[in-house]
Parts: C-alpha cells; structure tokens; sequence
C-alpha cells in the first residue's frame, strides 16, 4: 500500500508520514494517557526520501557538522538560542570508542575494590579477574577509521547515516544513524553493529557526548528519586559507572541551560571518563562528558566471557532551557521516550460503530509523577479484593494530585495502603471518576479501588 499522509480521524487533519520498507513514520499528538487516538491511512503516491552526502546539515531545530574521521557530530547548534551543545576537543557527539584492557588496569581495579569492599581476593577475584590474560596486552582505545556519510530527507525529519568498514577487525562494519525530527526538537542516535567478533580479552564500548557546558552539575535518575552525584552519595561507592533509570541532565547550574539524555538500551553510563576497570569512592569534579556503555565483559559471574553477534542501541539527546524544572528538565522527556506508545492495524476500511475512534485512559493532574500500578490487587486474598493503583512522584513536587479514572469504571471509593498491601488510613471517596490526595515528593502512594 502506497501512502503520502495519514487522516488524524479526531481532529480530520491530514498528518505527513515518511516510509522506510514496511514502517511508516509520523508525528502523533494529545495520546490520551492509558488511551488511544485512531488514524487512518491515505492512499496515494508516496513522497520519496531525498539523499545527500554533505557533511553539514540545517533541520527545523539545528545547525550540525559531522565529523567523518572520527565517526560524530562536530558542532551542534540549537537555532531557539543559538547554543553550541558539543565540546569537539577529544571526542565527536555519538563517536565510538572500543576499549581494550590490559591485565595491569584489572589488577589496578582489584586491588581498589578489594581495599574498600573486601580484605580478601576471594569473591571479588573470581566475579572480576580474567586469569588467562596475556601479560603482553596493553590498553589500547579504538575508534573506526573513515566513515561515509549519507543524508535522508523525508516528509518527517531528516536523518544522517555513517557506516565504517575500517573496523581493526572487530566487527564486519559499525553504523550510525542521526535522527532529527521536524516537529520535535531533540536528536535520537543509534548506533549499530554487524557480526562483532568474540573476544575474552577485558573490553567495552561506548558512545561519547561531550558536552560544552563548563563547571557541570548532574541529575541522574534512579528508582524512586533522581539525585545529584556531587551531594547525595554515600562515600565509598563507585563514582565511575552509574546505573540509569530513565535519564541524565547535564547543566551549568541546578537550575541552569544544559541537555538531557535517556535511552531504553543503554542502563550503565559514565561521567566525565569511561569507567570500566576504574574505581573512585568519591564523586570529583569533571568535564562534561557522558559515555554511554554499550557492552563489555567486565563481570564474570552473571554474564558471558565474551560479546559477539549483531545488534543495535539508541538514546535521546534534548537541549534543557535555563530554569527549566525537573519535571521539564529531565522526567517528561525521558520518560516519553521510555515509555514509547504500542501501535496496532487494521485493514479495516473504517472503525465499527461500537468502537470509538478516540477512548481516555487514566491520567494525572500533575506531570512529573508514574502510575507504576492499575491492576487487580494482587493481595486481595488477604481480605482486599479491587483494583491496585499506586502513583510514585519522581520530580520533586509536594501538593495535591488528582487522578482520572477511565471512563467506566466506576469505583466509589480508594483504600490508602502501604507498600506491603496493609490499610493506612481511612477510605477517600472517588468523585465524579475522580480521585484527589496529598503527594509527597519523590514518594509513593497506594490505594485499593473499590465499587
């Protein structure tokens, strides 16, 4: 089937789609939360995608420059406020390092680990050490040499591949791509390979960002709270490699200009150095630089010896506008993109009467908050039968919060309960499919719906 735009049959506004293979593309608005909105597509001619093989591109958000050797984006300029986002000193936006490990760098992190975790070797020694390596090894950093470069402009945004063959024999070849959509002001990178070849020698790779953004500060998402590395760790945990939630913010100040990251791939990342077979119990001072890992077989005792096969992995980078909230900053962003929508088709020629073609969900009054549950109550046997809905607040916000129920359901009033399903309190009654409570920041409430 051909098609040049879809009907958005709420509002009857034609959206334009863009088409690669059996994918179609477009920009979606106003999902209802827990929700659906139906589209429709249009037959017709399809636009063709248009190719180029410049290095500098201008899309509805930004003014790039790619760097072909290193494999990345040299410059990126935010057109809103003409901001350079990359610091290209060391790295390129999106370039890949392969790090390969010598057996002096395991030893020098056994020897720090142990010293803080451990007065022996036993544990630590066989989850961590590689005993079969060569002594001859040295630490090496690779990137890919020459990359081509290949621009994609459809009706949706527009795309920038680079592909490197000239790979020092890790790999068949290593791909990137660069997506900027027109109506969004964000960049998604996604980085591939083919046939990675199998190694036991120590290694990990990574996608750099480095940021031009001086003295720093960092929000890193966890569950439960994001925090600030420089203030709420405790000392002695590894500052070197953290693991991610649903994302980082980068700013000059707590409430300064800065970006944001997120990726549903990619959970371990470093500040300011790559960080495997590092070890640092305090946070220090560092460059604006974020690496996300991408593989490695540092830990023995859970996973392989060795990484080969053929994959793919992504992340998101928006500019974050100066005092910008967490909520803006950092949670809404990643959080969208974490929590992407699930699409279904018909090839029916239109929606049965008895199934509208727009349906609310469950929602909040405030952003800034999850609903981590809506579901039967999984302690009902316990004397609590209805439905289990828990709202945990992750952007630092204290005050009321309502919560709308679906359409039909009908529930008359919500039993507070704590985390391990027993009563606190007494019941609130649900008006209007409406139910109203206090939230405190960065904490969970649950209820049992009850009709």
């Amino acid at each position: 089937m051909l098609s040049s735009t879809v009907c958005d049959l709420k509002t009857n506004k034609s959206i334009p789609v863009s088409r690669d293979g059996n994918i179609i593309s477009f920009s979606a608005y106003d999902i209802p939360p827990g929700g659906y909105k139906s589209y429709s597509l249009n037959q017709g001619k399809m636009d063709h995608s248009k190719s180029s093989n410049t290095d500098e591109l201008q899309t509805e958000h930004f003014i790039v420059k790619f760097d072909t050797k290193k494999g990345g984006i040299a410059s990126l300029i935010t057109k809103k406020d003409g901001r350079e986002l990359v610091n290209n000193e060391t790295y390129a936006l999106g370039q890949f390092i392969h790090e390969r490990f010598s057996k002096k760098n395991v030893d020098s992190f056994l020897e720090k680990f142990c010293h803080v975790y451990y007065t022996w070797y036993g544990f630590p020694y066989y989850d961590f050490n590689k005993p079969n390596l060569d002594p001859a090894v040295s630490y090496a950093e690779i990137t890919p040499g020459h990359w081509d470069i290949k621009i994609i402009k459809d009706a949706v945004g527009k795309r920038a591949i680079l592909t490197s063959q000239k790979t020092s024999e890790l790999a068949d070849n290593f791909r990137l791509s660069f997506y900027f959509p027109n109506d969004f002001p964000y960049l998604e990178i996604t980085w591939s390979v083919k046939n990675k070849k199998p190694d036991i020698i120590p290694e990990g790779g990574w996608l750099c960002l480095p940021l031009k953004i001086d003295n720093p500060t960092y929000r890193i998402s966890q569950t439960g709270a994001s925090f600030d590395p420089e203030k709420d760790l405790i000392s002695n945990t590894n500052n070197q490699i953290f693991s991610i939630d649903y994302g980082i913010t980068v700013r000059q100040t707590p409430k300064g200009e800065g970006i944001g990251v997120v990726s549903s791939d990619l959970p371990l990342w470093s500040l300011g150095e790559p960080g495997l077979w590092n070890f640092s119990p305090e946070f220090l001072p560092r460059k604006a630089n974020l690496f996300a890992n991408l593989y490695n077989n540092q830990w023995n005792t859970n996973w392989p010896l060795w990484v080969e096969g053929s994959w793919s992995a992504s992340l998101k980078i928006w500019p974050v506008s100066k005092n910008a909230t967490e909520e803006e900053a950092l949670f809404t962003p990643a959080w969208e993109y974490r929590q992407g929508l699930i699409t279904g088709f018909s090839e029916a020629p239109s929606p049965k009467a008895d199934f509208p073609i727009f349906k609310e969900g469950i929602s909040l009054s405030h952003k800034g908050s999850r609903i981590t549950s809506f579901a039967p109550n999984p302690d009902s046997a316990q004397g609590m039968p209805g439905v289990l809905l828990r709202v945990w607040e992750q952007s630092g916000y204290n005050g009321q919060i309502s919560v709308s129920l679906p359409s039909g359901s009908n529930f008359s009033q919500a039993q507070p309960t704590n985390l391990r399903g027993e009563k606190k309190g007494t019941p609130i009654k649900i008006i209007d499919n409406k139910l109203t409570f206090n939230l405190k920041a960065y904490y969970p409430e649950s209820f049992v719906l009850t009709h």
